[in-house]
């Protein structure tokens, strides 16, 4: 275990976590699988950088249609084929407990999509090999955002335009969509990355800090 191997090396000495985006949630859920004696010997600090603890509307948009992350003269429609074949991909997103189920982040001529939608939405995209991952693994994750009682940062950007909301105007998923932006680091939407604020404000036994950046972006963070 790198965990114990790190705090043994230096005199036993509890160590601190860093993490960058999906990375925290993996930590959270590392912290989570071992037992609360074993976090309190081995961990002094978790500091998770621009976490998407809810997910993001952006991967919609790589699911849907493929992202290129602005290399210039790439297919998106090739990338699209890994995009989705990458299961941790799912992790990301929306998360129908942090996401308002009113709130349309996918809208086509015929349907809006909601963070309460995504079945629908995989199937509609021809992803249809995503739901059962989805619904079997990826939501029982979703539900259970627990607080891990150990010591944590969030460090996040804001004030970077986010994608917010996509609409295929033709409803044709093949095609680029236009965008509305919210706040965010450009990638992570701010209801997702201040999620865990709302979700544990009663765990009296949780030290969280959330530090926020003006004008970085999620990779620069």
């Amino acid at each position: 275990n790198l965990i114990e191997e790190a705090s043994n090396s230096n005199g036993g000495k509890p160590v601190i976590l860093v993490s960058h985006s999906l990375g925290g949630l993996f930590v959270l859920e590392l912290l989570n699988r071992n037992p609360s004696s074993w976090r309190k010997k081995f961990i002094k600090h978790f500091i998770a950088l621009s976490a998407p603890w809810g997910g993001t509307v952006d991967i919609m948009f790589t699911f849907a249609s493929g992202n290129t992350l602005g290399v210039p003269l790439v297919n998106p429609l090739i990338v699209r084929n890994e995009q989705r074949s990458s299961e941790s991909n799912l992790w990301l997103m929306p998360n129908p407990k942090m996401f308002d189920a009113k709130k349309s982040l996918v809208t086509t001529p015929s349907r809006k999509y909601s963070a309460h939608d995504m079945v629908d939405f995989l199937k509609d995209i021809g992803f249809s090999e995503g739901v059962y991952p989805y619904e079997t693994r990826i939501l029982p994750l979703m539900a259970k955002i627990e607080a891990p009682e150990v010591n944590m940062t969030c460090i996040v950007g804001k004030g970077v335009k986010t994608p917010e909301e996509l609409f295929y105007r033709n409803g044709d998923f093949d095609e680029p969509p236009e965008f509305s932006y919210g706040d965010g680091d450009g990638t992570v939407n701010m209801v997702s990355l201040l999620a865990l604020e709302k979700l544990w404000k009663d765990e009296k036994n949780q030290y969280l800090k959330v530090i926020k950046i003006g004008g970085v972006s999620h990779t620069s963070i």
